[in-house]
């Protein structure tokens, strides 16, 4: 698992938003913030698991790679599910009302971690977001 901050320009990303390292996040914020018993996985909507057949349908946020191994590096176990599917526009935040839906479906004093089983985010990308896009260029003169 390489850190976040090794593979890009993690001042770059810090002058757009409020942002801790996951290292730091883990060591000092997860333990009170986030504790074991509160640890909720997101997903669109239920599925069923790749591996265990007879397993409920779920968000299954440790099946396959790189999520599975990238929960595990942090020592994370998941009690629940959250599905989000019914959020107007779901992970796009342009659409009419969507932030207002999070908020008041998932307030942070409830949900102080938002925890999701894949990437959060509309893919491909819409070209008006592209700009935003480049605070996430890797930093290659590390590697």
């Amino acid at each position: 698992m390489i850190p976040f901050e090794h593979l890009f320009q993690f001042s770059q990303v810090a002058k757009f938003t409020k942002v801790i390292t996951t290292t730091e996040f883990t060591k000092n914020l997860m333990p009170t913030l986030w504790p074991p018993q509160n640890r909720t996985s997101f997903c669109w909507s239920p599925r069923q698991s790749i591996f265990e057949k007879s397993a409920k349908p779920g968000c299954h946020p440790k099946e396959g790679s790189p999520f599975g191994p990238y929960w595990n590096h942090l020592n994370v176990e998941f009690v629940s599910d959250q599905f989000f599917g019914d959020i107007p526009g779901g992970y796009d935040l342009n659409v009419l009302g969507a932030r207002r839906a999070w908020i008041e479906k998932y307030p942070s004093s409830e949900y102080p971690v938002l925890a999701f089983s894949s990437a959060p985010a509309v893919f491909p990308i819409k070209i008006k977001n592209l700009a935003n896009s480049k605070i996430f260029e890797m930093d290659i003169k590390n590697y």
